[in-house]
């Protein structure tokens, strides 16, 4: 920090390590720390009617799921994005938010599910002075009735306005440069993306940050957090390696022993998959509720072109469990991308 600290003049010409056709590892300068939940949260989880919490890196829910009944809210004639700020701001003790950060929340992104009626409702947080805090949102899945499935993500209590003259002295060009640098370029291909965010360190406070995406010399796509006082890489993700066949998939021994994560469907240089179906290489994987021998319902991605074609990312609901085993279709589509992962 301190060679990076002397050198925030210096716009990074010069590439950090050379190695063109190699994928940098990704970095997160915080590492397994985490901030534990305060007594308040916990008992506010207890006093959730069904419902079970896990909690994430900041000491707040990380994903909230309804346990022996399938939704964790009642039906609701409301706008989906209503419904999921209003269950975030009526159960403020979970969340560990003060009044004022609940009243900032807003919904940044909705979107439904054709093949089961859930609209997806992103909510984003902001810290005081207005700017995005990084990594602090929740995506709440609605369902045709307007009752709240699941709430999976994180927000982020406490954070500082970090967005000072003094504290960030890296403008968008300089922080660009930091993040190419970073992975061997110089001047990144195609398109390139810089805003302010505020990068939070899990119970040390906060610090301003620009968030970046661009295109490396090796190819590779790479979202990087730059600190804006001081140029250090506070975080980095390849994402190129999302970008083949994929699926969200539960990759412990069971779906209680973590949560389901979004993970490649290749192996050795190929595809596990054939095309847009639960068919490849190695298995074809269906559900056949007649018990025949013949192929049976496949989930289906969009079709090649798509930013979707290959990505069997759904979200599991227990509704099977939760109905008492009568729903056998709901769940279909994570229940048999599961199986194909396997």
């Amino acid at each position: 920090m301190a060679t990076a600290a002397a050198n925030v003049g210096d716009t990074a010409k010069r590439p950090a390590d050379e190695r063109p056709d190699q994928p940098y590892p990704d970095i997160d300068v915080r590492g397994e720390k985490r901030t534990a939940p305060t007594a308040r949260q916990l008992r506010a989880a207890r006093e959730l009617d069904g419902a079970g919490v896990r909690w994430g890196r900041f000491g707040t829910p990380r994903l909230v799921s309804p346990q022996g009944k399938g939704a964790l809210t009642a039906a609701s004639d409301a706008d989906p994005g209503t419904v999921a700020l209003n269950h975030v701001r009526d159960h403020a003790d979970l969340y560990g938010l003060s009044a004022a950060e609940l009243s900032a929340l807003e919904v940044v992104k909705s979107y439904r599910t054709k093949h089961n009626g859930l609209r997806h409702v992103f909510i984003g947080q902001a810290d005081p002075s207005g700017v995005p805090v990084n990594g602090g949102r929740l995506s709440v899945a609605v369902d045709k009735h307007g009752r709240i499935v699941t709430v999976a993500g994180s927000l982020v209590p406490e954070v500082p306005g970090a967005h000072t003259s003094d504290a960030a002295r890296l403008d968008r060009k300089a922080a660009i440069d930091r993040a190419a640098a970073s992975v061997g370029t110089v001047d990144p291909s195609g398109t390139v993306t810089a805003a302010r965010v505020t990068f939070p360190l899990a119970g040390d406070g906060a610090r301003p940050a620009w968030r970046t995406t661009l295109t490396a010399g090796n190819g590779h796509v790479y979202d990087t957090v730059v600190d804006a006082g001081n140029g250090e890489i506070l975080l980095r993700n390849d994402l190129t390696h999302n970008e083949g066949p994929q699926g969200r998939v539960f990759t412990g021994q069971n779906p209680n022993a973590g949560g389901a994560a979004v993970v490649p469907f290749a192996g050795l240089g190929r595809s596990w998959v054939d095309g847009r179906v639960t068919t490849g290489n190695n298995a074809e994987v269906s559900q056949n509720l007649d018990g025949g021998e013949a192929l049976g319902y496949q989930p289906q991605t969009p079709a090649a072109g798509d930013p979707a074609y290959q990505h069997f990312n759904y979200t599991f609901t227990d509704a099977f469990r939760t109905s008492g085993g009568t729903d056998l279709t709901t769940d279909r589509d994570p229940v048999v991308t599961q199986a194909f992962y396997l």
